[in-house]
């Protein structure tokens, strides 16, 4: 079986990830499973006990049959083995199966309100349009709670492929991941005639060499930049920084008048990458050789265009005084309430910062987004456009349901956190996606995984953020670590 096929491979990379398997809050809506590690170890339960070890015993037949251009699946064994093939759509058009049972959801979130909404609205609508009941698994620490399932051939029947804790590569590797290509190529939005590649832009598309698509994206994808204070900028008689000399004037400049020109997610190297960094490599490289270094390669990672903006990250977070006092060892929440105290013009972070700052913004206090500004005179700031994604495992129990919600998410009246936002967050939201289509920036694509140097190069970034290593070996460093 295919479980055990991957259960060996994937043993040894998971037991060194962090176990969070307790300290988890479950409150059910859909039966959704709210992990939240701030409750300091106990579990509470307000509608059932959901354990996460053990299989479920409702799964849906093993030989689904779809419908009008439906996708449909059959498992055969073959030599002991599990195999997993697909019809293709049919081109007359789309008509949809009535569903029925149940569907097992992991959806990773940052401890955040309206993401968690989000999602529990998406749930109660995908229950009403097709009546098939969803367990969700919700929170930030639900893909180190999982983990085990996973190793153990006992997935949930689809995955938000956000945060850290999926062993996604190793999964892959190990045939355990459903392979997506038929349905994003050929399927169709559920409960539309729309086919789903008229709805996706196929830049966020990651292919295997092979052009299979494993992990599908979906939504309209995130992006890091650093954010200021209009009212504050101007009241300093400055203008947001574009390019990295302009950027380093700037911080002369702010410095003289006696504040900080730049704050941030200190402890984590990801934030600062994305949003001052690999920007700018990727605009450097270009979008194929960009590919190359996201996939850890030591080609991509050789590459002079990665020293030149490693070096220029150097020369500007170490510069006496650019970083706000204290801020290496804050978290996010923190940098950004200190910034929305003026400790700090420039604050890295992502498009999310103004609706996870919403209740505790100062009035008067107008955000403005702008992309990476660490490229040569003439250029743009750029951004790098990280899609959502999903995964589907081969060992998926409910894959006549799996797909299905998949195709809902394509749907142009799924909730998006904007619909939740207040007038002033979503004028700052629409500000950010607006800066992205207007041509101010240059726009690139995140369409591959660091895998396992996933923690390697947000050191890179952070190391030199506390000075404890230079550029050269930041980028040694990850070298060292590829295997490809």
């Amino acid at each position: 079986m295919k479980k055990q096929l991957f259960k060996g491979v994937v043993l040894a990379l998971v037991l060194i990830l962090c176990m969070s398997l307790f300290g988890c809050e479950i409150v059910t809506s859909q039966e959704q499973v709210l992990l939240n590690p701030t409750e300091g170890g106990e579990t509470t339960t307000t509608a059932g006990d959901v354990d996460v070890d053990e299989p479920e015993t409702d799964a849906t037949d093993d030989e689904p049959e779809q419908d009008g251009g439906e996708t449909t699946t059959t498992k055969k064994q073959e030599g002991g083995k599990t195999t997993s093939t697909t019809k293709k759509q049919q081109s007359s058009g789309n008509t949809e199966k009535k569903l029925s049972g149940t569907l097992e959801i992991q959806c990773w979130t940052n401890e955040n309100r309206m993401q968690t909404e989000v999602f529990t609205r998406t749930f109660e609508m995908f229950e009403k349009a097709t009546g098939v009941k969803v367990k969700a698994h919700v929170g930030s620490q639900v893909n180190q709670a999982m983990t085990k399932r996973w190793v153990n051939g006992n997935p949930p029947d689809i995955a938000y492929l956000s945060g850290s804790g999926i062993p996604d590569v190793a999964l892959e590797d190990a045939g355990a991941l459903y392979d997506c290509t038929d349905i994003i190529e050929n399927g169709y939005v559920y409960g539309t005639n729309t086919k789903i590649m008229d709805k996706i832009n196929p830049n966020m598309i990651e292919r295997t060499d092979d052009g299979r698509i494993m992990r599908p994206p979906t939504g309209g994808g995130s992006v890091y930049g650093y954010w200021y204070d209009t009212a504050y900028m101007k009241q300093l008689g400055l203008q947001p920084p574009k390019t990295y000399n302009e950027l380093m004037k700037f911080a002369d400049a702010v410095i003289k008048k006696g504040t900080s020109p730049y704050t941030c997610y200190g402890m984590s190297g990801s934030y600062n990458g994305w949003a001052m960094v690999w920007p700018s490599i990727a605009q450097e490289l270009g979008q194929k050789k960009f590919d190359e270094f996201i996939k850890g390669t030591k080609a991509g990672w050789s590459e002079a265009g990665v020293k030149k903006i490693y070096t220029r990250w150097q020369n500007f977070i170490t510069k006496e005084g650019v970083l706000t006092k204290g801020a290496a060892t804050w978290d996010h929440t923190t940098s950004q309430m200190k910034w929305l105290q003026h400790q700090g013009v420039l604050i890295a972070n992502g498009e999310w910062l103004p609706w996870e700052m919403e209740t505790s913004t100062p009035a008067g206090f107008t955000m403005e987004f702008v992309g990476c500004p660490m490229g040569d005179d003439g250029d743009k700031p750029s951004v790098v456009v990280i899609p959502g994604r999903m995964i589907l495992p081969t060992e998926c129990k409910n894959m006549e349901n799996a797909q299905a919600f998949l195709r809902f998410l394509y749907r142009d009246d799924v909730p998006k956190i904007s619909d939740l936002v207040n007038a002033s967050t979503s004028t700052a939201m629409k500000q950010c996606q607006e800066y992205q289509d207007s041509g101010k920036c240059d726009v690139y694509y995140k369409r591959y995984d660091w895998g396992d140097l996933n923690t390697e190069t947000g050191n890179s970034v952070h190391g030199i953020l506390t000075g404890d290593i230079d550029a050269a070996t930041a980028i040694k460093n990850v070298i060292n670590k590829t295997t490809k």
